[in-house]
């Protein structure tokens, strides 16, 4: 699942963030080589040439290169992934196992007096049938005489594995300091992986002559050109909160909103649908839909429609989110070791969602920087 979080962060620009730049630059001029040297039947190379020359187009100038830094280390502490120490808690699986070994079961081939795993078997499976069959070289399945003493059975855990170490180790994995089964997890996890922008590359309006402003990465199947922006303004993924054009945005959604109805109303006047987006719109008897969901109805205004859709300065920015992190939070285990958590959800804070947001940007000074973040989990 993909989803959209507000990041805010201090970002100073450093001589290394020229060097990064520059370094993206060269590279990019290199990717550029390798994908036309590519065999277009090779997607696994292109894709992954493809996604690389996306991250180091991201990286245009040197706010860009410095916002992905400071996103990269407030991103760290909540990343499914992190081995830090910092960040891990030890789950230990030992009485949950022991328990399981008392009562568990297992599926298996009895061969003689001895028990083998469904797949331990060279050269041999069991069939959909529930029958053990011998295998070729070239996957042809017959009932050889070996094959024939063969059969599938259950039986216990304690028969099958013998001993609890064996159990174990087929399920986890045993740890000397702790002296126990079982693994390091994040518990304040809530990312596998993230982009700078992503499904939401550039979704906020910044002045054209703004200097600080990174792009962000395009997010999967797109093509890397953001859509025209009005005029003096441009897009970004991450901008200052001063530079923020919050009315420019408003207007922007509401001459879009207009421009989709309108479209919208020609094509129900005329009883003919023209996808030129890949929407897969459909026309029904109550309307026009878009991925099965109405998007314009013939018995409501364009005046209406807007009402419906409530865009105004207090919601332009909490209507895109679906979380935000305080990246104010000190990660220090309280007095029972657990460590806090600056990562809030809609629906998981008191309030309306809109008033949140906005008094969360409240308490940043007019520098902080604002990033939207796809996150994946």
């Amino acid at each position: 699942m993909h989803f959209s979080v507000l990041v805010p962060v201090q970002v100073n620009v450093t001589d290394q963030d020229h060097e990064h730049v520059a370094a993206a630059t060269l590279r990019r001029a290199i990717l550029t080589e390798l994908l036309s040297g590519t065999d277009p039947k090779d997607i696994s190379r292109k894709v992954s040439l493809e996604v690389e020359d996306k991250y180091c187009a991201a990286l245009h100038n040197a706010f860009a290169s410095a916002v992905d830094t400071a996103v990269d280390e407030a991103m760290a502490p909540y990343s499914q992934d992190t081995e830090d120490p910092k960040y891990c808690v030890f789950e230990d699986e030992t009485e949950n196992l022991k328990a399981q070994f008392e009562t568990d079961t297992v599926e298996c081939i009895q061969y003689g007096t001895k028990y083998y795993g469904k797949r331990d078997i060279p050269g041999f499976k069991v069939c959909n049938d529930g029958v053990v069959r011998e295998v070729t070289e070239s996957g042809q399945e017959f009932l050889s005489a070996k094959a024939q003493q063969m059969r599938v059975v259950t039986v216990t855990a304690k028969e099958f594995y013998k001993t609890f170490r064996k159990y174990a180790s087929h399920f986890s994995s045993y740890n000397k300091e702790k002296k126990a089964w079982g693994y390091y997890t994040n518990p304040n996890c809530f990312y596998d992986w993230y982009s700078i922008g992503g499904r939401w590359q550039a979704p906020f309006l910044v002045k054209a002559e703004c200097e600080d402003y990174a792009e962000g990465v395009c997010g999967a199947g797109g093509d890397g050109e953001l859509p025209a922006a009005p005029d003096g303004y441009k897009w970004t993924s991450a901008a200052r909160i001063k530079d923020l054009q919050i009315e420019a945005m408003v207007q922007h959604s509401i001459d879009e909103f207009t421009e989709r109805y309108r479209k919208y109303e020609k094509m129900w006047d005329a009883q003919v649908i023209v996808d030129e987006k890949g929407y897969y719109l459909q026309l029904q008897s109550d309307g026009i839909y878009s991925f099965g969901r109405k998007v314009f109805d013939p018995n409501v205004s364009l005046e209406d429609a807007l009402k419906e859709q409530n865009y105004t300065t207090k919601n332009a920015l909490s209507r895109m989110l679906y979380a935000y992190l305080d990246t104010r939070i000190e990660m220090e285990p309280d007095e029972d070791g657990e460590l806090p958590s600056g990562y809030y959800e809609e629906g998981c804070v008191d309030g309306e969602w809109e008033d949140v947001i906005n008094n969360f940007i409240a308490e940043f000074t007019p520098e902080t920087v604002l990033v939207m973040v796809d996150c994946h989990m």
